[in-house]
């Protein structure tokens, strides 16, 4: 959003830190809901539905091809947020056209990252 000069640096740095202090709160939040199963349920065996790569997670990708696949995927994502909510463009599609986006992107990703898209 800096870069398409939608925000300025100083809304920029605001969203930067709430991003990183709403992803603190939600894994704390996710920690708690896990740890209050029952049973059967371990953190350090099963983990917070982190994403990954390498041998032992899902498809097997290593490291380069799932550095790609998440810079490529969140390029077209962001491209895609981008170029549907400017100016002149009918903006009342564009809900459609991030939401298939993104879920076109995670389809094809689950197996290589877990589909993050750096979000």
């Amino acid at each position: 959003m800096l870069v398409a000069g939608r925000i300025n640096g100083k809304d920029a740095i605001r969203y930067i830190i709430s991003q990183f202090f709403g992803a603190i709160v939600a894994a704390a939040i996710l920690a708690v809901i896990a740890k209050g199963k029952l049973s059967g349920y371990d953190i350090e065996i099963y983990g917070l539905g982190q994403n990954g790569y390498g041998p032992e997670y899902m498809g097997g990708y290593r490291l380069l091809a799932a550095m790609i696949f998440e810079l490529i995927a969140t390029f077209i994502f962001i491209l895609v947020i981008l170029e549907s909510t400017q100016e002149g463009v009918p903006r009342q599609i564009a809900g459609l056209a991030i939401g298939i986006t993104l879920t076109a992107a995670i389809i094809l990703g689950i197996q290589i990252t877990g589909g993050s898209l750096n979000n």
